[in-house]
């Protein structure tokens, strides 16, 4: 009967370091996964941000181009970012100046 009660705890150390195994698998699988997960939601993330940077640029642009027709300047004049951001902060959009962008056709 010793040798029985020797079999059984060979076969239940045994049966632990397989589930460990197993499970340790599961769970790097499992983690790697995340991983891969959260690099594809960081890639999406950063790429709305450009696209929205590069939408709001258009938009300002195209209010610009509006103001400039509208006050008989340069309408093919190309500004850089940084002074198309200057001139439209000092831009006051009035009711009738939205309602006039809303109705052109580009828009």
């Amino acid at each position: 009967w010793l040798y029985g009660v020797g079999y059984c705890v060979v076969q239940v150390f045994m049966q632990f370091g397989l589930f460990n195994v197993i499970v340790s698998l599961f769970v790097e699988n499992v983690i790697a996964g995340a991983k891969t997960n959260e690099q594809l939601r960081q890639r999406e993330r950063l790429a709305n941000q450009s696209f929205f940077h590069q939408k709001m640029t258009d938009l300002i642009g195209f209010i610009m181009n509006v103001h400039n027709a509208k006050m008989d300047a340069a309408v093919g004049e190309v500004c850089a970012e940084e002074a198309l951001l200057e001139q439209a902060a000092e831009l006051e959009i009035t009711p009738d100046f939205f309602e006039e962008v809303r109705q052109n056709p580009v828009f």
